[in-house]
């Protein structure tokens, strides 16, 4: 395994990241160990993007913006689908494991519809792995907590309901980086639109437009970050006007538009919003 170290201004990183084994990446996307350090206390917004986030805690405490307060949940938690940028804090120190699921991970890990979780934090002991950390803190290095980890994934898994119509339906939107006309998918289907937008919402967390919406948000994301920028640092109107019409929306408001709406700011503000501030 290659550990990744690096620095933020005065903020350290390191990262140990795990590939998972194909059975789980329909539904788990990434996994690595990380510990961060810094003088002061580390301010962070996460934006939303179209699948979960689990957090196991080893130490000490993150506080997570949960329904508008700051609150640490000590074990770990979970980040639901979408909602709004969230804010994460901690004082110098933080270690501990992080499991990018996909929007899947609902309902075949934590065995709660999508839309319960959508837009919400929920701490571990709540989904029922109150144990995790504990499990984690008790083994002896990070392969043998990778094996233990996908272990309960497994188990939780092989009780999980039939995915396969929500399973389709995300690859289809993702695919098309949230670009797949709705009325496509529903034809696609052979289910009605109404029903197809009641699966979406039960084991994917959103409907399915906004589901392709996300998608395309976190596509826009990835390109801003490295498209060409202008003297002040922020992306030019001609680049954005440019990314509109490949990522698929209709035109450069439209772009913007849609920016607010899922991380509340200027497209020239998002990368700002998300760096970390050491205080």
């Amino acid at each position: 395994m290659q550990v990744l170290e690096g620095r933020l201004g005065e903020l350290r990183w390191r990262y140990l990241p795990r590939q998972p084994p194909a059975r789980l990446r329909p539904f788990v996307r990434a996994m690595a160990a990380y510990e961060e350090r810094a003088p002061g206390w580390v301010h962070r917004r996460e934006l939303p993007h179209p699948g979960l986030v689990m957090i196991v805690e080893l130490e000490p405490a993150i506080r997570v913006e949960s329904e508008g307060t700051l609150r640490p949940f000590g074990r770990g938690f979970v980040a639901g689908i979408g909602g709004r940028p969230s804010l994460t804090v901690y004082d110098r120190h933080q270690r501990g494991l992080q499991v990018d699921l996909s929007a899947l991970g609902a309902r075949a890990l934590f065995a709660v519809d999508g839309a319960e979780l959508a837009g919400r934090v929920v701490g571990l002991e709540e989904l029922g792995w109150g144990h995790l950390a504990e499990r984690l803190a008790e083994a002896p290095d990070w392969p043998s907590r990778f094996a233990f980890v996908d272990r309960a994934f497994e188990e939780r898994l092989a009780g999980a309901g039939d995915l396969r119509v929500a399973r389709w339906l995300l690859e289809a939107v993702e695919a098309s980086g949230g670009q797949r006309p709705i009325a496509e998918l529903v034809a696609e289907s052979g289910y009605s639109h109404g029903y197809l937008g009641r699966l979406c919402r039960r084991d994917l967390g959103l409907t399915p437009k906004r589901l392709s919406q996300l998608v395309r948000f976190q596509r826009l994301v990835q390109r801003m970050r490295g498209a060409p920028q202008g003297p002040s640092g922020d992306v030019g109107a001609p680049t954005l006007a440019r990314l509109a019409a490949e990522l698929g929306y209709a035109d450069h408001s439209h772009l913007v538009r849609e920016v607010r709406l899922w991380s509340g700011v200027a497209p020239s503000e998002l990368e700002a919003l998300v760096a970390p501030a050491l205080v």
